[in-house]
């Protein structure tokens, strides 16, 4: 029983970090975006596909958990004593998996926000560079259409 509740624990508690990592991941992205040096431009598209497709995976896995949980709750309590340690533990991590579960769509929400906004916010930063270069580009073209016609 305490082998079962020792995997169930260390299935539910793995998620922890990778869900710190996403969250930290998110910040970093939101927190550069708009500070993008040139080498750093051809990567933030894929940075930000690559923590969306982070977050809806965590989503999915999490999904099948409290069920599973569920299920293993229900099998176990047919076998043990209503008043034994085990089962109140696994309930305790069964409980633990749903406020995971909403935490996931909480914060999946929360990033898909977050990613949209910096998503946005880099389409525009590359607008706003685009213009600029097509400003110097307008500047620079009368001169040397003068330029080539004394010469010709």
């Amino acid at each position: 029983d305490w082998i079962d509740y020792s995997l169930i624990d260390n299935i539910v508690y793995g998620f922890l970090p990778v869900l710190r990592f996403i969250e930290q991941e998110v910040d970093q992205i939101d927190d550069i975006v708009l500070s993008l040096k040139d080498s750093q431009k051809s990567d933030m598209l894929h940075r930000i596909g690559s923590a969306r497709k982070k977050v809806m995976i965590l989503l999915r896995l999490m999904s099948t958990k409290a069920d599973m949980l569920k299920t293993v709750l229900k099998r176990r309590g047919e076998r043990m004593a209503p008043e034994s340690e085990t089962l109140l533990y696994i309930g305790g991590i069964q409980d633990q998996a749903l406020l995971l579960f909403r935490s996931c769509h909480h914060h999946q929400a929360l990033f898909t926000r977050r990613l949209s906004r910096s998503h946005s916010n880099y389409l525009a930063h590359i607008s706003i560079n685009t213009q600029e270069s097509a400003n110097h580009t307008n500047d620079v073209v009368p001169e040397r259409i003068a330029l080539a016609s004394s010469v010709i």
